[in-house]
């Protein structure tokens, strides 16, 4: 393994082999998914998306996330597809309802599972040389997941998203919550939404380059939709990086998860270029959205929820 971080922060880039060992940690969530004039339920969650994307870099994939006893279907779907999966027990799945037209999207929250405790991340870390975080609300994760002396040495990746969201109800809206400070004091490497970026800096009073350096970030990835986006590394150096074009919409939920994870993939485990990883994870990105990057059937959950993804909000 070489480091190219410089500081207290880790980005390994590490040989193709052997498997480097991956532990995701955040929501597995059942979605309803509405777009086009018709619904349906979706396993999904950055626990789905980012894992799945790892197992097909041929990454030993861990994922620690809570769920029902009877969503105990979605586990053994995750475990049919080579991810090693180490489910807690929660009263209440982490549900959300999608309404998309075009890039934009409404969401709301119905139920949400219980918080990861940091007891169970921090077991989990003896044999992982990377933590991969993928909260989707800020209950999500224990906040002392982010003070675990085993995040000293690993790669930690994080996506902000869970982070400047809030609930009005079941509704999300936008808003940065508090604890998005102490996970990017821990963190090498970070995705964010080009709208997300706008939220944290105008609530912060930073700009981007001002956030990178606060927070000693090696990397940033800024993603745009259809736009692309850039990564900002800390040495300054900025790479702007273009969609890869979808012959079809198939559905755009979990594009930016699997992004972040095949950019990670390239980048950190198999020791691409910032630009070659970049168009790598843009060419999966477009084959998501097409339908073709997951194995066939691994997201469909509509037989396993029956009718529920019909009911109302």
């Amino acid at each position: 393994m070489r480091s190219i971080a410089t500081g207290a922060k880790l980005l390994a880039v590490i040989a193709p082999s052997p498997p480097t060992r991956v532990l995701v940690a955040g929501s597995l969530t059942i979605d309803r998914i509405e777009v086009g004039g018709t619904s349906r339920s979706r396993l999904g969650g950055v626990v789905t998306y980012a894992s799945l994307t790892f197992a097909r870099h041929d990454l030993v994939v861990d994922a620690v996330f809570q769920v029902p006893d009877g969503d105990r279907w979605a586990v053994r779907r995750l475990a049919e597809h080579r991810v090693h999966v180490s489910p807690g027990s929660s009263p209440t799945a982490t549900r959300f309802v999608h309404r998309i037209v075009g890039d934009d999207r409404e969401q709301w929250m119905p139920s949400a599972a219980c918080p990861i405790p940091a007891e169970r991340v921090d077991a989990s870390m003896v044999h992982a040389g990377h933590l991969h975080l993928g909260p989707l609300h800020p209950e999500d994760l224990d906040p002392r997941i982010f003070e675990l002396p085993a995040l000293n040495h690993a790669t930690v990746s994080i996506d902000i998203q869970g982070y400047v969201r809030g609930l009005q109800g079941s509704r999300v809206v936008e808003a940065v919550d508090d604890r998005l400070r102490q996970a990017l004091r821990s963190a090498s490497c970070v995705k964010a939404s080009e709208q997300e970026l706008a939220l944290v800096c105008a609530a912060w009073g930073l700009d981007e380059a001002e956030l990178v350096d606060a927070f000693e970030l090696e990397a940033i990835i800024v993603t745009s939709g259809s736009r692309g986006g850039h990564v900002r590394s800390r040495s300054g150096e900025v790479t702007r990086f273009e969609p890869s074009m979808a012959s079809k919409i198939v559905d755009t939920t979990g594009a930016g998860d699997v992004f972040f994870a095949a950019w990670l993939a390239r980048r950190v485990h198999q020791g691409a270029t910032v630009e070659q990883a970049c168009v790598h994870a843009a060419w999966v990105a477009a084959r998501h959205v097409e339908g073709l990057w997951l194995p066939a059937g691994v997201l469909d959950a509509d037989e396993a929820v029956g009718g529920e993804g019909n009911r109302g909000r």
